[in-house]
Formats: C-alpha cells, sequence, structure tokens
C-alpha cells in the first residue's frame, strides 16, 4: 500500500517549477516575516552560492553548494473549479495544485527575492542593448 505521506530533498528551482500553481489556504497567517527573518535566509543563500566552483559540473555544484532552507509541506491536489481557479467554460486551465501547509513565509520570501532578481536584470538587460533601426521594434541588439 502506497505511503500518504512522502519526503523529498529539493533545489529551489526544482521545487518551484515543478508546478506554478501554489496556493496559500486562508488558514495560514499572513505574510510575517521581519527583516532580521528575511536577512536571515538571504545570508543562508548566499553561503550557499559562495561555495559553488564555476569549473564544476552543474550536477556537481547543486551537491556542494547546497544549503538547508528549511521544510516545506504542501498537499499536492486536485483543483477545485471556483475556489482555486475561476473556470472558463470549456477550459481548464488548472488540474492540480500544492496548496502549503508550512513554509508559507520562506517560500513567499524566495518568490519576492526571485521577482526582484528578475526586474533587476531586467534593467539590466534594457540598459546595455541597443534598438537596431534596420530591426522589427522589438528586436534588439545585445
Amino acid at each position: 500500500m502506497p505511503s500518504t505521506f512522502g519526503g523529498s530533498h529539493q533545489t529551489v528551482f526544482d521545487f518551484l517549477s515543478r508546478s506554478p500553481h501554489f496556493i496559500i489556504p486562508e488558514y495560514q497567517r499572513e505574510f510575517s516575516w521581519s527583516e532580521d527573518n528575511v536577512d536571515q535566509l538571504i545570508d543562508d543563500i548566499a553561503q550557499g552560492v559562495s561555495k559553488l566552483e564555476k569549473i564544476q559540473p552543474v550536477d556537481d555544484r547543486r551537491d556542494s553548494g547546497s544549503k538547508f532552507l528549511g521544510c516545506i509541506i504542501h498537499w499536492d491536489r486536485e483543483a477545485v473549479s471556483n475556489e482555486d481557479f475561476h473556470p472558463v467554460t470549456g477550459i481548464n486551465y488548472i488540474s492540480r495544485v500544492y496548496e502549503l501547509i508550512d513554509g508559507q513565509q520562506r517560500v513567499s520570501t524566495i518568490t519576492l527575492l526571485l521577482c526582484e532578481l528578475y526586474f533587476q536584470i531586467e534593467r539590466i538587460i534594457d540598459r546595455l542593448c541597443i534598438p537596431s533601426a534596420t530591426m522589427v521594434p522589438n528586436d534588439l541588439i545585445c
């Protein structure tokens, strides 16, 4: 008989790319991490990144640069129409969701950090790219 509960260790990337459909249930407390909590998480991530050696293969870097960032408990379940998503006639965009039971503060903080990183990279690319007069308006020479 298969176990209802199971655990595994994953990279942040692997965890977040499993499914884009995370749900924070209403019974979870609001985001309440202080600046100290966020700073500690950033320090933990920076410590893991500092151990990376660029000459190592990617898989080896994942192992040597890994850092335990805490436990996350989620419930993998079928999505419920009108609760988890707004239904569109004839289309079911979401079939499964990951309901965060524990680790919501950590996952929310990592998501916010990744969004900020994305915007910072976007600003850098905008400053480095020069539009070409001979190209379609959205094409850039970088």
